[in-house]
C-alpha cells in the first residue's frame, strides 16, 4: 500500500493592478486551487492541509509548476509528521468538507 504522508501548501500569487500579470494572476490562483482541493482541504485562502502519497504531491506540484509565474509566485510545501499531525490542535469551524481526522 502507499504511503500517504500530510502537507501543509501555502501559496502567494503576485498580483499587482497595474501590472500586466494581474489578470492572469486571478486565473493562475484559480488553477492552483482546484489542483489542491484535489488532494486535501483549504484551512485559508491560499493555505491547504494535503493527504497525499508522494507521487501524488510531486504529480500536483508538477502541474502547478506549469501554472505558476515562478519569477514571481511563491509556493510552499511543509511536510508534517505523523506525531505533528495528531497533536494539531483546531479552535474555531472547521472545513466543511474535512477529510483529515484527528485524534
Amino acid at each position: 500500500p502507499k504511503r500517504v504522508n500530510t502537507f501543509v501548501v501555502i501559496y502567494d500569487i503576485f498580483s499587482d493592478q497595474k501590472d500586466r500579470w494581474f489578470s492572469s494572476s486571478v486565473k493562475r490562483r484559480g488553477k492552483i486551487a482546484r489542483i489542491l482541493l484535489e488532494l486535501g482541504i483549504r484551512t485559508q485562502k491560499s493555505v491547504y492541509e494535503i493527504n497525499a502519497s508522494a507521487t501524488e504531491l510531486e504529480r500536483a506540484l508538477k502541474r502547478i509548476e506549469k501554472v505558476a509565474h515562478l519569477e514571481k509566485d511563491k509556493i510552499y510545501v511543509y511536510p508534517m509528521e505523523s506525531k505533528v499531525v495528531k497533536n494539531i490542535l483546531r479552535v474555531g469551524k472547521e472545513p466543511p468538507t474535512s477529510k483529515l481526522i484527528f485524534i
